[in-house]
């Protein structure tokens, strides 16, 4: 069988069974929260913590779920605080 799969023979010499350990840090969820509202956007966000966009919109999906299942991670944190500055966004830009 392929190494790389389903934490196969080279999963488990890594020690990353799961595949690479998440970049994602509690202490961003203010940050990238408190700069959308001001209008910041994803892509600056992924440049700044070295992730590629698609990574940080995994991270917002998977908390959607999250908190729609009412599991309290840091993910579904994530999402909130992105809901809600999106929202603040809009009310500053258009209200």
């Amino acid at each position: 069988t392929f190494p790389y799969r389903e934490g196969g023979e080279m999963g488990r010499r890594t020690g990353f069974p799961n595949g690479r350990p998440t970049k994602f840090r509690a202490s961003m969820i203010d940050v990238l929260g408190e700069s959308i509202a001001k209008g910041g956007t994803i892509s600056y966000w992924a440049r700044l913590y070295h992730v590629d966009r698609g990574t940080i919109v995994r991270w917002i999906r998977r908390g959607k779920r999250d908190a729609e299942a009412g599991r309290n991670t840091k993910f579904a944190a994530l999402a909130v605080a992105v809901a809600e500055a999106r929202r603040k966004f809009n009310v500053t830009m258009w209200g």
